[in-house]
């Protein structure tokens, strides 16, 4: 994360199209560039683009999916922890 350069855009109104003229001219000045946008008008992985380019559907089901089986695991851990808090009470 030390050697990311990071643009974060916020406010009411023209994120999405300040986020895409800033991505346009730092990817023609021949930087690479990761642009996440939210919400996505067609398909979720429009939200996630490597230089210009949507995320293939592969790399998305596969990361998509180890953060699915995290978050599952960390909410059974949770469970666990809140009925061993409520048993010692």
């Amino acid at each position: 994360m030390d050697e990311l350069s990071i643009i974060h855009i916020t406010g009411t109104k023209g994120k999405g199209s300040t986020a895409a003229f800033c991505e346009s001219i730092l990817r023609h000045h021949g930087y690479n560039i990761g642009l996440f946008t939210s919400p996505h008008l067609q398909e979720v992985r429009e939200r996630i683009k490597l230089n210009g380019i949507p995320i293939p559907k592969d790399k998305f089901a596969k990361y998509f999916f180890e953060c699915w089986d995290k978050l599952e695991a960390a909410k059974v851990i949770l469970i666990l922890i809140l009925i061993f808090f409520f048993l010692i009470l």
